[in-house]
């Protein structure tokens, strides 16, 4: 079984003057939550949905999933104080509803441009090595920033990627790590860096340069535009 678990917690203080959080703004009528949920409802290898969103948003999301026929949208619940809490809940109640023998895809709510190609990959690789990590190629000049004000080391960037999603594990391995830094109270950027710093190595595979997380309102226009020009990543 290969479950989608969305996490869609965040208050969005970067998305300036937005009167909801960033995850309910709309782009031609619809939710970018919703955005991001069809590209797991149509895509016939996942089979179920956990939705984890703000408490005060979940009659709101339940009424959003009947609204879109998102009819695999098994569970919507309640988020926690971070982005690596609510991750935890959203894995803790996929194995309540699946048990953990399953593939776990972690992807963020604002995440709505990854493709059919990107969701196959990290299934196929999660299923032969264990997780997958989507990343794309570094465009830009790389360097090491200094304190003193100055630039610091300018880094091949043919050596860097950037690390997207949806990040996908056998829940049994997430669990595990995720347990772990609960009780030794660390707080990792993302599932990523915590398999990482418990020793586990992670598979990569290059995934569309599109991939976008919508965090500023730059990425909102940048979004709104490719949806109005009829760009629709599949």
């Amino acid at each position: 079984m290969n479950v989608a678990v969305i996490f869609a917690g965040g208050v969005g203080h970067r998305m300036v003057n937005a009167t909801v959080p960033k995850q309910f703004l709309k782009v031609i009528g619809k939710e970018i939550i919703v955005y991001t949920l069809e590209k797991f409802q149509f895509n016939e290898l996942i089979d179920k949905i956990v939705l984890v969103v703000l408490k005060d948003y979940i009659d709101l999301c339940n009424d959003l999933c009947a609204k879109y026929s998102l009819t695999k949208v098994e569970s919507v619940i309640a988020g926690g104080s971070s982005g690596q809490e609510s991750i935890y809940k959203g894995l803790k109640e996929a194995k309540r509803l699946y048990g953990d023998n399953i593939v776990v895809l972690i992807n963020d709510g604002v995440r709505p441009n990854i493709t059919n190609d990107d969701i196959q990959n990290a299934i196929e690789l999660t299923k032969n090595k264990g997780n997958a990590i989507p990343v794309t190629k570094a465009i830009d000049t790389i360097a090491i920033n200094s304190k003193d004000g100055e630039l610091g080391e300018i880094v091949n960037r043919e050596y860097i990627v950037h690390a997207k999603a949806p990040q996908a594990f056998l829940l049994k391995d997430i669990l595990f790590a995720h347990d772990k830094a609960m009780e030794e109270q660390k707080q990792f950027i993302d599932s990523a860096s915590m398999m990482q710093y418990y020793g586990i190595k992670l598979n990569i595979f290059e995934c569309n340069n599109n991939n976008i997380k919508i965090t500023t309102p730059l990425d909102y226009m940048i979004f709104k535009g490719m949806i109005e020009s009829g760009y629709n990543a599949e």
